[in-house]
């Protein structure tokens, strides 16, 4: 499972551990959690 910091290698929509969603496309960078600001880890829940 990503982790903030790291680089998305499968594009699609994933849910924090904090449990907000974020879209993230392969390339882009996982980025702290943009609704409660902080290091989440990313799991990939639909395309």
């Amino acid at each position: 499972m990503p982790r903030t910091g790291e680089i998305c290698t499968l594009s699609g929509l994933y849910q924090g551990d904090c449990g907000h969603s974020h879209r993230f496309d392969r390339g882009d960078t996982f980025t702290p959690c943009s609704y409660c600001a902080r290091a989440v880890t990313w799991i990939r829940v639909g395309a």
